[in-house]
């Protein structure tokens, strides 16, 4: 018999208690201002670009399939979706790739934060036109992206984890300019 069956009810719920108390979740949160990234997040971003590069055409695929399965989590709405039509896959695709390279590259400029907050995430997260219908789902996917990259940052051991971490610093941080684009954008 373990030492958990011998407790009396009174004391194991107030351990089940104890078990199921929830923590916040850290999600990213919008730059106010537009940053520079430092020298430190400079060399992040290579080390980021370095490890990563490779791997963005299945980072695509991943990120497109989740916002195709979107709409579908909801069990009841599941027959009113057909299948995906392939032009809106491949034009998901593109979007996709040119955000995770803009991401890697570290595109701070305004052409680019212009182009992910009225261009590629509203066509990424298929909200059409409407102002605002995009913002649960686009910051979904940044949450998606964020994960993504950690998940290949710090995928290996390895003696010095420094580099790395700063690599997912300055990746973070120009995901979070880039939701405060998409953010003002979609907010008007």
């Amino acid at each position: 018999m373990t030492k958990s069956a011998n407790l009396g009810t009174t004391e194991r719920s107030q351990m089940g208690e104890a078990l199921l108390e929830r923590r916040p979740f850290l999600r990213l949160d919008a730059i106010p201002v537009a940053p520079s990234l430092t020298p430190s997040q400079e060399r992040g971003l290579c080390n980021a670009r370095t490890l990563c590069e490779d791997d963005v055409p299945q980072l695509v695929r991943a990120l497109v399939d989740h916002t195709l399965a979107a709409p579908t989590r909801n069990a009841r709405l599941r027959p009113l979706f057909g299948p995906v039509n392939v032009s809106v896959l491949n034009r998901r695709r593109r979007v996709a790739t040119e955000w995770l390279r803009a991401v890697l590259a570290g595109g701070l400029d305004e052409a680019t934060l212009r182009q992910v907050g009225r261009s590629w995430l509203p066509q990424l997260t298929g909200a059409g036109p409407e102002p605002g219908a995009a913002l649960a789902l686009g910051r979904e996917c940044f949450e998606y992206v964020r994960g993504a990259f950690a998940a290949r940052l710090l995928d290996e051991p390895c003696d010095n984890l420094v580099p790395r971490a700063l690599a997912l610093d300055a990746v973070e941080t120009v995901l979070r300019a880039h939701l405060r684009a998409f953010e003002a954008a979609q907010l008007g």
